[in-house]
């Protein structure tokens, strides 16, 4: 029985982790990607002797990425070396103000009332927000 096909055009996130899951479940994938190298957006541009990620947020939803491969029958851990930061990253606005990202509740919070104080009572509802969309 010959394998149904699946084109699947950019090799970003959404791309490889569609490629991944469809090819477990039994098609043949075909990836095409317009840049010399996959990753869309989690990919870097360089200048020089530096580096700079295009967009590193993908790899805080650790538990989407698991669940990827696990779909596949795969663990990430088997292709991929993780390392927790803190701070995540740092924002720096344009008057040279900065803010740290924290995964930990009580750090977040804290860092928010230094840069935005008053705002960081918001953080309990954007997440709770957050909550019930990637629970859809």
């Amino acid at each position: 029985m010959k394998k149904e096909k699946v084109i699947i055009i950019g090799a970003g996130p959404g791309g490889l982790a569609s490629a991944m899951i469809l090819a477990k479940r039994g098609f043949e994938v075909e990836v095409f990607e317009k840049l010399p190298e996959p990753g869309g957006r989690t990919s870097e541009i360089r200048l020089g002797d530096y580096r700079f990620d295009v967009g590193p947020t993908f790899f805080m939803f650790k538990e989407i990425l698991d669940n990827v491969f696990k779909a596949t029958g795969e663990k990430p851990e088997d292709y991929l070396k993780f390392l927790r930061l803190a701070p995540a990253y740092r924002l720096v606005y344009p008057d040279n103000r900065y803010m740290d990202i924290y995964d930990d509740h009580d750090k977040m919070k804290k860092e928010l009332k230094r840069v935005f104080e008053g705002d960081e009572k918001g953080l309990d509802k954007f997440l709770q927000k957050e909550k019930i969309v990637l629970s859809i």
